[in-house]
């Protein structure tokens, strides 16, 4: 078990946190991976290890491609700036990384 840092992407701003993970005993020592926890009863979605984000941040995407066809950039723009307004210490994700 090792701590590593991660980062929280709520619907305003980002939390740095630290989490346990473990090393994956399957995976070829060269390329050594972490097993992270699986964060969904506490209403986070682990997507890397590194980057975690909140059911609450991805049910509004959802609740926002459902009322209207909304471009994943137009609606991850609409964070960007949400982010800035709440001063995140931290921007949103880019695009690419979905």
């Amino acid at each position: 078990i090792k701590p590593l840092e991660c980062t929280i992407y709520t619907l305003t701003c980002t939390l740095d946190r630290v989490m346990q993970v473990v090393l994956c005993t399957s995976c070829p020592a060269r390329g050594r991976r972490s097993c992270g926890p699986d964060l969904g009863t506490l209403g986070l979605f682990n997507y890397n290890n590194h980057s975690m984000f909140t059911h609450d941040l991805l049910d509004e995407y959802t609740s926002a491609y459902t009322l209207a066809e909304t471009p994943f950039s137009m609606w991850t723009q609409g964070v960007v700036r949400r982010y800035m307004i709440h001063g995140s210490s931290r921007p949103f994700v880019s695009v690419e990384v979905f």
